[in-house]
């Protein structure tokens, strides 16, 4: 034993808490969530008190750590692997979900564009009808006027005009 513990009650602690580690490492085991950060833990309080790890020398400790760190590191792996493809599958569903709506958007407006030029269209031919219809009606008043003075004309013409049913009877003059 090579570390150098001040009183036996030191000694006793770490002891205490490296078997504590193992126990909880042991449950752990073969569980993908076993924590390789406590096996590096009861690893270093190992070497540096000089505690066997599992009952075996330190090399040993050290090759079976670095596998179950490289186990735990490929499951990692292969878990964010399938994770990155779900989130890909998804993404894609999404960018295909989102280039739909922008089609479906785009000849929506398309559409507008054409129902706003035909609309443009039919107002210009609107207001040429508005403007026809005011010169129309400025000549039906024209007309009107003109119709109403020449009736006025042949009033006032035949109220001039004196027509003898009977002409009155002629007295000689004198």
């Amino acid at each position: 034993m090579s570390g150098d513990l001040t009183s036996p009650e030191d000694r006793r602690k770490v002891e205490e808490i490296v078997a504590a580690l193992k126990d909880e490492i042991m449950r752990l085991k073969a569980s993908p969530n076993h924590s390789a950060a406590a096996m590096v833990l009861l690893l270093a309080s190992s070497v540096a008190y000089g505690v066997e790890f599992f009952g075996q020398d330190v090399e040993t400790s050290v090759d079976k750590l670095s596998k179950g760190i490289q186990l735990n590191a490929e499951q990692m792996l292969r878990e964010h692997g399938k994770f990155l493809k779900q989130l890909k599958r998804e993404a894609d569903a999404e960018e295909a979900a989102a280039e739909a709506k922008l089609k479906g958007i785009t000849a929506r407006v398309e559409n507008l564009k054409q129902d706003l030029g035909e609309l443009g269209n039919s107002l210009v031919q609107y207001n040429t009808l508005q403007q026809e219809e005011r010169g129309m009606v400025e000549q039906l008043k024209q007309v009107k006027d003109q119709i109403e003075n020449i009736t006025a004309h042949q009033s006032s013409a035949a109220a001039v005009e004196i027509r003898w049913h009977l002409y009155p009877e002629l007295t000689p003059v004198r």
